[in-house]
C-alpha cells in the first residue's frame, strides 16, 4: 500500500502497486465489525462477494487481506 485515498465512515481506500504485473489498483478497507446496524453490514458484505466473482470472471482471482 502507497498511500491513503479516500474515506467512508466504514471503508478507507488506499492506492497499491500489484505485485505480480506492477499495476496500479486501489484495494478498499472495509470494517465490517465497526458497523452496528446489521442490514448495513449483510449489504458490504454481499458488495464484496459480488465483487470477488466478477474479478474470478476476468480471471484475476481475488485476496484477502
Amino acid at each position: 500500500m502507497e498511500k491513503k485515498i479516500g474515506r467512508g465512515q466504514f471503508s478507507e481506500v488506499y492506492r497499491a502497486t500489484c505485485l505480480r504485473d506492477g499495476k496500479a489498483v486501489a484495494l478498499k478497507k472495509v470494517q465490517l465489525f465497526e458497523m452496528l446496524d446489521a442490514k448495513a453490514r449483510q449489504d458490504c458484505i454481499k458488495e464484496i462477494d459480488l465483487l470477488k466473482v466478477s474479478r474470478r470472471e476476468r480471471g484475476g482471482g481475488s485476496t484477502e487481506l
